[in-house]
């Protein structure tokens, strides 16, 4: 992944945290499989699941899921917005949040 995709995944964890519905999915550049997904479910709970794997004839694979409450979220959203936000197409973006 780059940092253009990064970027764009801190906007839609900052949409979700913001309006509390929604997902943000993050998807490895050249694996699929892989990836982490936030969504948000009812009564301000967020559902965080994803998939882990190691290519290669002994792969390993980690698939999980948990589920957290909002406020959990806006520290990590918040900075990973502020780490990524400067990589975001002005134009493509459908909401530009301010920290």
């Amino acid at each position: 992944m780059d940092a253009v995709a990064l970027a764009e995944f801190s906007n839609e964890l900052m949409e979700l945290y913001t309006l509390l519905s929604g997902r943000a999915k993050l998807t490895a550049l050249y694996r699929e499989t892989d990836f982490i997904e936030f969504e948000a479910l009812k009564g301000g709970h967020i559902k965080v699941h994803g998939c882990l794997s190691t290519p290669g004839e002994d792969e390993q694979r980690l698939i999980f899921e948990n589920h957290i409450d909002q406020t959990y979220l806006k520290c990590f959203a918040e900075g990973l917005f502020h780490e990524f936000s400067c990589y975001l197409d002005k134009k493509y973006t459908k909401h530009r949040f301010k920290l």
